[in-house]
């Protein structure tokens, strides 16, 4: 039942961001160049944006339709830790975000960023069932609307 719920999150986040892309409201920013799962971290190269600690972007694997929210821990700059940068096209940066992550996926931020992002961000955490055992009430209805 967890794993169902969740997928049906990927899916629904993922036709969000592809309805977003379609109408300008979402920017590709960047791709994971290598993922370092020891450390839960990878370097990404990027388009110009900047980038924040603290910040969500979405992680985005069209070949699967995997999508979900990951928000920024940490960003290095030539081995140097930084809050803040403001990056320009073809920069490689690294990354550490609060989900495990892999090589490949694109890097995408919605424009209107402050809203949206808490909303999806609150959406995709209402989808998803924590537990096999305790199914939350969203999941049990996402199950029943789609079963």
């Amino acid at each position: 039942m967890e794993i169902l719920c969740q997928a049906l999150t990927e899916l629904v986040t993922y036709k969000v961001i592809e309805r977003k892309k379609s109408i300008g409201q979402v920017k590709e920013v960047g791709r994971i160049t290598e993922w370092f799962k020891k450390h839960e971290a990878g370097i990404a190269k990027v388009e110009e944006t900047t980038l924040l600690v603290g910040n969500s972007l979405f992680l985005v694997s069209e070949g699967s339709s995997c999508c979900y929210l990951a928000t920024i821990k940490s960003i290095k700059m030539n081995d140097i830790s930084v809050n803040e940068t403001k990056t320009t096209t073809g920069m490689e940066v690294g990354l550490k975000f609060d989900v495990d992550a892999k090589k490949g996926l694109r890097l995408y931020q919605l424009h209107v960023l402050n809203v949206l992002n808490s909303i999806l961000f609150l959406l995709t955490k209402l989808f998803y069932c924590k537990t096999i055992k305790k199914i939350t009430p969203t999941c049990n209805f996402m199950v029943t609307l789609f079963f």
